[in-house]
């Protein structure tokens, strides 16, 4: 099923009434982060949302990376990576994900 965030179509798995309100909700483990400038190579994850870096906070031995994909997102990744993909604020990256790692959550007002 396809939902649309903020004018973004994400693709997941889960299933909600055809033009029901629901929450998106993501574990930020599993967005994967690449330079804007990776061309479309094709993966397993259905979901390819260009971003832009607003924060990077150190998480442990990680780091949270605070992004605008549109709306807030956020990427919890190993800190070897933030410095192979020199994440900074401003920086243009791709947040991907799979389909299965999108949960719905029915939102009742």
């Amino acid at each position: 099923m396809t939902v649309i965030a903020a004018g973004r179509a994400i693709e997941a798995t889960g299933t909600a009434e055809p033009g029901a309100e629901v929450l998106v909700c993501l574990r930020p483990e599993d967005i994967v982060l690449a330079p804007a400038s990776t061309g479309e190579s094709p993966t397993s994850a259905r979901n390819r949302l260009p971003a832009v870096v607003r924060r990077v906070l150190p998480a442990g031995p990680n780091l949270r990376v605070e992004l605008d994909a549109g709306f807030p997102l956020v990427a919890l990744i190993t800190k070897q990576s933030g410095e192979d993909l020199a994440l900074e604020p401003g920086a243009r990256v791709v947040a991907q994900f799979k389909a299965t790692a999108v949960h719905l959550i029915p939102h009742r007002r």
